[in-house]
């Protein structure tokens, strides 16, 4: 196909380099990756219910901490092994960009581990994960940040007995592992991609979200790159800092993240440090409510996913009521959102 049929499209340097940034990963690739992700959380449920059987308690704790029902189609199990996946991918990506944790509050600061240290290799067997400490550095994790993404993965690894635990953690590692070697866990609007053609378009949530070409034409309407919010320059931080941009229907996040990688591209390519903007904008600049669990934890992910090494305090990313019932928060239940009740 060539756009447009005859002649040219006629733009600045700039207009090529957002160009090029929304077309880098070819979406054969991208798509072909989604179907290996998809693989990857249907063979992980399977092992979950090889041996935990629909029926066991276990299952419903599991479910229970997404807000779910451990129904028969198994939709909630493959909701589990999703965000468990993404919080190994989310995991990796804080270890290469040397994130800092503590094994006591006040020690000692240290570089995360790398998922591949909590497994040994296998002789006989397949390789063997330590899921108890996988778990507690994920612990240390939430002791600085990023409950939206790891509270929920935590609470349902640890719930499981090790064998079923490093079953379950040997299928999403092997998945988690191909995506990045993809490369679509660099970006977050790409990792995007991959998780809504596993949520949309095979209705594992029985909803529709945006797609990434629509969410990226909206977010070039809301945001002209000949004029930038508040009548300031894009290039001005402090101006840029302070604007809101919500989705109250958020989904996994599609809007949000296009919208934000777009204004975080117009300031770097005016001047800008888009590193410095993010603090500001995941406490108060991006606004996501949503009343399905999981897609606040995919929107966090995104998000955050930007700048993986940069922390910020608090996010308004929120799980909201629905109807009479009360969809759990990922962070601790207790009705104030997603974020950590601490939000340091």
């Amino acid at each position: 196909e060539r756009l447009p049929d005859q002649g040219w499209i006629q733009g600045s340097v700039r207009d090529l380099a957002m160009l090029v940034h929304r077309a880098a990963a070819p979406a054969p690739r991208v798509e072909a990756l989604a179907s290996e992700f998809e693989a990857g959380v249907e063979q992980a449920a399977r092992e979950f219910t090889r041996r935990q059987p629909h029926g066991r308690q276990l299952g419903v704790d599991v479910a229970a901490v997404l807000g779910q029902e451990d129904d028969e189609d198994g939709q909630a199990r493959r909701m589990a092994m999703t965000v468990i996946a993404n919080a190994l991918i989310f995991h990796e990506s804080l270890a290469e960009a040397g994130f800092q944790v503590t094994d006591t509050p006040g020690g000692p600061r240290r570089p995360v581990r790398s998922v591949t240290s909590f497994r040994t290799d296998g002789v006989l067997t397949r390789d063997i994960f330590a899921p108890d400490d996988l778990w507690s550095e994920w612990r240390r994790i939430l002791a600085v940040n990023y409950w939206p993404i790891f509270w929920s993965a935590r609470e349902m690894l640890r719930r499981m007995p090790v064998v079923t635990a490093n079953g379950v953690l040997n299928w999403l590692w092997a998945t988690a592992r191909a995506l990045m070697a993809g490369g679509v866990t660099r970006s977050h609007d790409l990792t995007g991609v991959v998780f809504q053609k596993l949520i949309a378009d095979r209705k594992f949530l029985a909803t529709y979200y945006t797609r990434p070409e629509a969410a990226a034409l909206l977010a070039g309407l809301a945001l002209p790159a000949d004029r930038a919010p508040g009548g300031a320059d894009w290039g001005d931080g402090e101006t840029l800092a302070s604007l809101q941009i919500g989705d109250f229907a958020c989904g996994t996040g599609t809007l949000l993240s296009a919208a934000y990688q777009r204004l975080s591209l117009l300031h770097e390519l005016h001047g800008g440090d888009p590193r410095a903007l993010h603090a500001p904008m995941m406490k108060h600049g991006l606004v996501g409510l949503d009343v399905v669990n999981i897609a606040v934890h995919l929107t966090a992910t995104m998000l955050a996913g930007s700048h993986p090494d940069t922390p910020f305090d608090g996010e308004c990313l929120l799980t909201m009521p629905y109807g009479d019932r009360y969809v759990r928060a990922n962070g601790n239940g207790n009705g104030k959102g997603n974020g950590s009740p601490k939000r340091r």
